[in-house]
């Protein structure tokens, strides 16, 4: 039961198209990193976020909160930027 479980997990993912944002908890007592790393390797979006933190599940910073919610704002108000930052070329 748990591999088609996972299965259709990743196939749903899979289909998920808009924007996606995932906080991990690199210490996570609840979902193991492997699987979380797996599970948003899977989503379909062109445009997905992770962020992982230290810490157990309950523990993700106020930060990571108030971002996701600059997030979702940005792509409701149509304001959201995909800008690529890699300061190691400039």
């Amino acid at each position: 039961a748990t591999s088609n479980l996972r299965e259709m997990l990743m196939e749903a993912a899979s289909k998920l198209t808009h924007p996606v944002f995932c906080i991990m908890q690199l210490e996570d007592e609840l979902f193991p990193r492997d699987g979380y790393l797996e599970l948003f390797d899977s989503i379909g979006s062109e445009d997905k976020r992770l962020h992982a933190n230290p810490g157990l599940h309950p523990e993700v910073p106020l930060e990571e909160l108030l971002f996701s919610f600059e997030f979702m704002k940005g792509h409701i108000e149509g304001t959201a930027s995909k800008r690529i930052v890699n300061p190691l070329a400039e």
